[in-house]
């Protein structure tokens, strides 16, 4: 959970397909909102640290409002992003990130993952995962953190992506994921107390080697209340 997110209020659905290191920012009215300079100033001063290229994407209810790109790669970055490209058999992409930037998965080691997450504080989160396990099988995981954490692995995933949906009603969270993006399968279906100022964002693992790339595109918020369960 050393990923910064985003916070978010009210209860919606969140889409993604999990398959760039990418800040997405969720906002809504309550939420307190910084200059646009200020967030400039820390996307130019903190681009190395993310992998030399991100972007930053802001919403309104739902409606992006503001965009902010930075490309800054060092010589050892631009070789990763090419050795990454190479592994899956594609041309390179150095050029500045965009909202239909596209990144190749590379992931060789156990546990190495994208997740969406929801966190109230360090002791209570969700982390839904599309993540390799122990045996190198591509797996729906989710960890739900009430002081303390369970690990539930789910079914196996054939392909390199996965569709992801999350809906939020009150203090119930309900997970999804897709094989194709139109048919949603229930995951989890749980009891999660939050307050507002609570943060949904995206994160890449990789916690027994050195490296995994992850591509997060097709995301969409909405205000919309879920028909089931």
């Amino acid at each position: 959970m050393d990923k910064k997110a985003s916070p978010v209020s009210g209860f919606g659905i969140i889409r993604g397909i999990i398959s760039l290191f990418f800040f997405f920012v969720l906002a809504t009215h309550s939420s307190a909102q910084s200059p646009y300079s200020k967030l400039d100033e820390w996307m130019e001063s903190n681009a190395k640290a993310m992998g030399g290229r991100s972007i930053l994407v802001i919403c309104i209810d739902g409606q992006i409002v503001y965009t902010k790109s930075v490309n800054d790669m060092n010589h050892r970055q631009k070789s990763m992003n090419k050795y990454v490209a190479g592994k899956q058999g594609e041309p390179a992409v150095l050029d500045d990130c965009n909202l239909t930037s596209r990144q190749m998965m590379a992931s060789c080691s156990k546990w190495d993952g994208g997740a969406i997450i929801i966190r109230q504080d360090s002791l209570n989160w969700i982390k839904f995962c599309f993540e390799k396990d122990y045996t190198g099988a591509k797996r729906v995981v989710s960890v739900v953190t009430k002081n303390i954490s369970d690990d539930c692995n789910s079914v196996e995933i054939m392909e390199k992506k996965v569709y992801y949906k999350i809906a939020k009603a009150d203090n119930v969270i309900t997970l999804y994921f897709s094989t194709e993006g139109k048919k949603c399968f229930l995951v989890r279906h749980l009891q999660f107390d939050t307050v507002p100022g609570f943060e949904v964002g995206f994160l890449a693992q990789s916690p027994t080697s050195k490296f995994c790339a992850v591509k997060f595109s097709n995301i969409s918020y909405q205000l919309k209340k879920i028909k089931d369960p």
